[in-house]
């Protein structure tokens, strides 16, 4: 118990000498004045500058580049839905029509031509004839170009919230997945930084 309480008288000690010596260097030199030169004033010490004592503050912070995590999830998404639909109008102009061709009829389809543009092919396929009456598969050619669409609006906005930023948080940009919930300690929560 000795040992802990000169430890603190230590510190103590310690802490209000660094915060003198603190005030000491920041307090201006006292003005010394006489009568015979009281009418003229005396020049007053320069001003800290604050710009100047912040600068290597900042500067001693490491700059790195931040990745937004809405970018790499926009190009998953927007990709990901895009490979599925060009894969099959390249399945069908690679294996379907040239048998259609050799048999007699060399018109190609055109929702599958459709389905390589990326965005808005899927809204102009589920347009055209072979699909007309199928609320079904309209409805996978819609949810197809909302996705990529939803990809394309991602990949904007992660590359807009990406950039250079000073490396001061301990946290990085990702998922996360933490014991508890905000009610309860029991289960899980899933947070997402996008910063």
């Amino acid at each position: 118990m000795h040992d802990r309480s000169v430890v603190y008288v230590w510190f103590l000690l310690l802490s209000a000498a660094d915060v003198a010596t603190a005030r000491a260097q920041t307090a201006p030199p006292p003005i010394a004045q006489d009568t015979a030169t009281a009418a003229v004033p005396a020049a007053s010490p320069p001003a800290p500058d604050v710009q100047s004592a912040a600068a290597p503050a900042t500067a001693e912070r490491p700059m790195r580049h931040h990745t937004s995590a809405l970018l790499p999830l926009g190009i998953a998404l927007g990709a990901g839905s895009y490979v599925v639909s060009a894969g099959v109008g390249l399945v069908y102009l690679v294996l379907v029509f040239p048998f259609q061709a050799a048999f007699g009829n060399d018109k190609a389809e055109p929702t599958a031509l459709w389905l390589l543009l990326p965005i808005v092919g899927p809204f102009m396929a589920q347009k055209q004839e072979l699909v007309r009456g199928e609320s079904g598969w309209r409805g996978v050619l819609i949810a197809d170009g909302v996705l990529q669409s939803t990809g394309l609006v991602l990949i904007i906005a992660g590359i807009a919230l990406s950039g250079r930023r000073p490396d001061d948080s301990p946290e990085r940009a990702g998922l996360q997945l933490l014991p508890g919930t905000s009610s309860s300690p029991l289960g899980l929560t899933l947070r997402l930084r996008a910063f």
